[in-house]
This record gives C-alpha cells, sequence and structure tokens, in this order.
C-alpha cells in the first residue's frame, strides 16, 4: 500500500477520486427522506448559518431557553450549536419550563433514542423542535426517515456526503434567510450541485460507513468496549472506550479523530470512501500496542 494511500480523514471528499466519482455514480439511486408531506428545501453555505437563520425566524427572546439534547447526553457539544445558541436564547441541556426550541442532534450518526414519541411529545407542548441531521442521512426507524420528525431538519452536506461545502434545511414551513453575499452564494451554489450528485447514493454512503465500523468491532470487540449511544445508527465515528487514548491516537497518526471531552474515548471516522484494509491495519497496530484497551 503506497504511502498516500494510508490515510482515513473525516470528510469524504478529501478522498475522492476519479475512480470514486465513477464507482459512485453507477450505484443505484434512492430517495432519502421518503417525504409523507410536501416539504421545503432550503440551502445555505454550511448547516450552522442555516441555524442560525432558523433560530432568527423564530424570533426567541434572551429570557427563552433553548434546550440541546444529544444521543450519549456526554459533555461534548458542537461549538457550531452551542454558539450559535447563545446568540440568542439562554442554553441549557435539559428541558424546563421555559424551554421554546429543543435541538436534537443524532450525535455522530446515533438517532435520539425513542425519537418518534420524545418529538410528538414536545410538539404537544409547543415546543418548536429541531432536528440536528449533520452526520446522518435516509436512515429508517419505524417507517419514517430521519429528519422527519421534528419541525425543522438540518443537515451539513460535506458530512453526508462528498460535497465540499453547504447546509441543507428541509421544513414544511415559510421561513426568510438572510441575504447572502457572493462568498456565501458561491459555498451554497457547491452544496446544492452536490446535493443533486450525490445524496441520492446515500445507500452507497451509509453502507460503506456501516461496514467500516461492524467491521473495526469485531476485530477488537475482545479488547476494548466499544461506545454504541443507540440504534438504529448509522456511525459517522466509532467510538472505542480505552484507559490509553493518547497512545492509541499517537501510534495511528494517519485517522484524523473525533472530537470528544473524555479522557477516555476514542472516535475513529468510518469515512466510507477509505480504504476498508485499513481498518484492519487499525486491528493490528491496537494489537501489536499489547493491551492498551479497557
Amino acid at each position: 500500500m503506497e504511502k498516500t494511500a494510508i490515510r482515513i480523514p473525516i470528510f469524504m471528499y478529501s478522498l475522492l477520486t476519479p475512480a470514486w466519482e465513477h464507482k459512485i455514480e453507477a450505484q443505484t439511486d434512492g430517495d432519502p427522506f421518503g417525504d409523507s408531506q410536501p416539504m421545503k428545501e432550503y440551502y445555505g453555505p454550511n448547516g450552522k448559518w442555516l441555524l442560525d437563520g432558523v433560530l432568527r425566524h423564530l424570533n426567541i427572546s434572551r429570557e427563552d431557553e433553548i434546550a440541546i439534547l444529544t444521543t450519549s447526553d456526554e459533555r461534548y457539544v458542537s461549538t457550531c450549536v452551542s454558539i450559535t445558541c447563545f446568540n440568542y436564547a439562554k442554553i441549557s441541556r435539559v428541558v424546563g419550563p421555559n424551554t421554546k426550541v429543543v435541538i436534537v442532534i443524532h450525535e455522530f450518526g446515533y438517532v435520539y433514542p425513542d425519537i418518534k414519541n420524545y418529538v410528538c411529545n414536545l410538539k404537544e407542548r409547543g415546543i418548536v423542535v429541531i432536528e440536528d441531521c449533520a452526520h446522518i442521512i435516509g436512515c429508517d426507524i419505524n417507517g419514517k426517515k430521519i429528519g422527519s420528525f421534528g419541525d425543522y431538519a438540518l443537515f451539513s452536506l460535506p458530512k453526508i456526503s462528498p460535497a465540499r461545502a453547504g447546509g441543507l434545511l428541509r421544513t414544511t414551513k415559510n421561513i426568510k434567510l438572510p441575504v447572502l453575499n457572493s462568498n456565501l452564494s458561491q459555498l451554497t451554489n457547491i452544496g446544492i450541485a452536490g446535493a443533486e450528485k450525490y445524496l441520492p447514493k446515500y445507500k452507497f454512503f451509509n453502507k460503506g460507513r456501516i461496514e467500516r465500523a461492524e467491521l473495526l468491532k469485531s476485530q477488537v470487540n475482545d479488547l476494548c468496549n466499544i461506545f454504541e449511544p443507540s440504534h438504529p445508527a448509522v456511525p459517522y465515528f466509532l467510538g472505542i472506550v480505552t484507559s490509553e487514548k493518547s497512545k492509541i491516537e499517537t501510534s495511528l497518526p494517519w485517522i484524523e479523530f473525533g472530537a470528544t471531552l473524555r479522557n477516555d474515548l476514542v472516535y475513529i471516522p468510518t469515512n466510507p470512501l477509505a480504504s476498508i484494509n485499513l481498518f484492519e491495519l487499525i486491528t493490528n497496530t491496537i494489537k501489536n500496542g499489547g493491551k492498551i484497551c479497557n
């Protein structure tokens, strides 16, 4: 294997080649959304910009609260979400009497537990629900697709496809977003082109992620505890629980690890364009390192 090929980055576009383009194009198209009612689609330069637009549209006050919920309920929350919300209202990690908006983050491709019933309960209380689907698309939950439960659904195109930029907002509601400058318009157009080209191929990307996650699990399950906060899932990262996090990350410098505040958790990306042989190499590296998992 060539040295340049030994790499597992987070984003798919980093590994996109003409050969991959040809293979992706040959895949069967599918519908990642399965809409049961007419939906409106709004594109932007990224998901953060679209989240800002939704919060601006909702006209919430600084006395209101936005609850940010994640699948794992771990301490880590993306600053793209937390800082954006901080500019509009108080932030909480739990739903309370002053909660006006709940952002449900399907964290790293793991579906929020009992999403259908939970969102239904929130809506009955008059709470606006935003599904953060930055890392997952097309996952079926009891006959409904991810992103179809809340009032708004946000997708990050570079995370769910090889698109180099762009975000997608889907909702039944009319919303007026801020005017884009030329640079943001260019990024948005890149996202639109990427969505049209790659989103119909979502099954191919999801299958690749699941295969890589399952291979890694089967190889290291006897060495390490696997961090899986929920099912179903299309793992964007596979979490490995270890007391030797720094040792693992140092021994695998060709992997772009995911972010976490835990010092005993390593997030390995399941990039579907990364050679599946690399995931066997991960196992060999861990085994050669001795007992570094607990």
